[in-house]
Formats: structure tokens, sequence, C-alpha cells
């Protein structure tokens, strides 16, 4: 089997394929010949960036006072609220 040398960034987007694929960790590192922890490393990136997404989503949202503390006894009004506050922050972003 003729393998050649990969560029850090061929590989990190071979696992990423890989893995989007639905192989698992021990498949990859087989066919990559990665260590598990290079790979955990690679997969990490992705999460986290995810999440930062997710965390400043909700940092927005909590900027609202009314969603802030939950003042409201229904939970359908405040789920209301929650939707205005969506659509104001989907507003700021497409200005």
């Amino acid at each position: 089997m003729n393998m050649s040398i990969m560029t850090r960034q061929e590989g990190e987007r071979l696992v990423l394929n890989l893995y989007n694929q639905g192989n698992t960790i021990r498949e990859i590192a087989k066919q990559t010949r990665m260590s598990f922890r290079d790979i955990g490393v690679i997969l990490n990136k992705v999460v986290e960036e995810k999440a930062e997404g997710v965390e400043s989503f909700f940092g927005w949202l909590k900027s609202s006072r009314r969603i802030q503390t939950r003042y409201e006894r229904l939970a359908s009004t405040y789920l209301g609220f929650i939707q205005l506050g969506c659509i104001m922050i989907l507003m700021r972003l497409f200005r």
C-alpha cells in the first residue's frame, strides 16, 4: 500500500471526513495511523467551536432582563418571550 505523508491540514480533513461518515475513533486510527490522542485533539477543536457559538447565543439571550429572571408563571408566556428574544437576535445579526 502506497501511503504518502500528509500535511496537518490534510490529516485533520481526513479525520473529520471519516468521523462524519460514522467511523469510530479506533477505525480512524487504523486508517490514518494516528494516535487516539491526536484524533481526540482534532475532534475537540470542532466541538469547542460549536460550543462557543451556543454559549454566545445564550449569553445574548440572557442579556434581556425579561428572560434573565423568569417572572412569568406560565411556561407558554416565558416561551413567547424567549422566541421574541431569538427574533431580536436574528434581526440584529441580519442588519
